[in-house]
């Protein structure tokens, strides 16, 4: 690749080929992962505005987002950043700054292609959202995924917006409301890519399928395996984002499981939910408004700072490398546990639970389950033990 752009060596930097081929190349010195900060957001919004500069000039036909890092895409925001925030204008200010990013990436005069490989959540793959194409490696290390349910905040940077209405909100509302991760096949099932690439090799067929686009040739349709080359009048609604019965049905039929699964403890997940309920089938512009606005009270509240709490507590398990995971969860916390529930069901009820509440699954009042199908998230059991055992009665419920 030949180097044409005046960025400075920080992450991101802009370089074209002779194909006119663009690569914004993101390979931040300072952090093993790309994440998203002031000023490498601030030098996306630099290199797209350059890069725009370069097309109009007639120097640049395609543009491709690519990590220099070796196994992760896009790591997301800083979570010390979230934690720091503490009022609820700057939240909102924060959103709509990226979101401001995000929409002109969206709105790129010519086609834009996010080449996954590795990890990608959060702001990554809203990043990615904002894309006009989407490719994955199949390394088992590329995920994709919205952890924000788990640390008390949702999507805010035209997540919650673009991933309901590029794959449905059938589809897309397990990945929202649970904060799991998928794996490139499933994301290319789902309708969440265009095409999933082989790990070896991959920038080389990253290149090939953007300068097919930097030569105005159309690649594929999006078809999962799940879906139908013709699909029906309800599923095209879904995707379009049409006012209608379907999709009010389909919302509120998830917020009673989410409610009867969580009490109510959890503002985050029936945040995106109202900022569906009251964006479906509007204009893009009142769903990014509603999804910042929701952003600058949820990022506030109390029960996002100790959701963060517990992240961390499940990071610093993860890096543990003295006993395998499994042993450290039966060895470590075992005891700690039992006497942590019993204070916790304590304080419960002094705050006002109901019994019949407490008589539920141990764990059931965090993301243990899919509010949706009911099925069990990897994980999260281990999270909550850790954090009961360090501060018995700190349920992550409480507020």
């Amino acid at each position: 690749m030949e180097a044409r752009s005046s960025l400075s060596a920080d992450s991101p930097t802009l370089q074209v080929d002779r194909d006119g081929l663009a690569w914004l190349v993101f390979d931040d010195p300072r952090h093993t992962l790309n994440l998203f900060t002031r000023d490498v957001m601030g030098r996306l919004a630099e290199g797209l505005e350059e890069a725009r500069f370069l097309v109009r000039a007639g120097r640049v036909r395609a543009l491709v987002l690519w990590s220099g890092k070796e196994d992760s895409f896009f790591g997301g925001a800083e979570v010390s950043a979230i934690e720091e925030i503490r009022d609820q204008w700057e939240g909102a200010a924060i959103a709509r700054h990226g979101q401001g990013v995000f929409q002109a990436l969206a709105t790129f005069p010519c086609p834009t292609l996010a080449a996954i490989h590795g990890a990608c959540v959060g702001g990554g793959l809203e990043m990615s959202l904002a894309c006009h194409h989407r490719v994955a490696s199949d390394s088992r290390t590329t995920q994709l995924g919205f952890p924000e349910v788990l640390l008390g905040i949702l999507p805010a940077w035209g997540g919650t917006t673009r991933l309901s209405r590029s794959i449905g909100l059938r589809k897309a509302l397990p990945l929202l409301l649970t904060g799991r991760r998928i794996s490139s096949t499933e994301a290319r099932r789902l309708g969440l890519l265009d095409r999933v690439l082989p790990a070896q090799g991959f920038q080389e067929a990253v290149a090939a399928r953007g300068r097919c686009l930097a030569r105005g040739e159309k690649p594929p349709r999006r078809i999962g395996r799940e879906e139908s080359p013709n699909p029906s009048s309800g599923e095209r609604r879904l995707r379009a984002g049409s006012p209608g019965f379907l999709p009010a049905l389909i919302l509120a039929s998830a917020r009673r499981k989410i409610l009867r699964r969580t009490g109510g403890h959890y503002p985050a997940p029936e945040a995106i939910l109202d900022v569906l309920s009251r964006s479906w089938g509007r204009p893009i512009e009142e769903s990014l408004k509603a999804e910042a606005d929701a952003l600058g009270q949820l990022i506030t509240s109390p029960v996002s700072k100790k959701l963060i709490r517990v992240f961390r507590l499940r990071q610093d398990a993860r890096r543990r490398k003295d006993l395998p995971e499994g042993k450290v969860e039966r060895t470590t916390f075992a005891a700690p546990l039992r006497t942590a529930q019993a204070e916790a069901a304590r304080n419960l009820l002094q705050r006002g639970v109901p019994k019949r509440a407490l008589r539920q699954e141990p764990w059931s009042f965090g993301f243990v389950k899919d509010p949706l199908s009911g099925k069990p998230l990897r994980g999260m059991g281990r999270a909550r033990r850790e954090s009961e055992s360090e501060e018995p009665g700190h349920r992550l419920a409480l507020p």
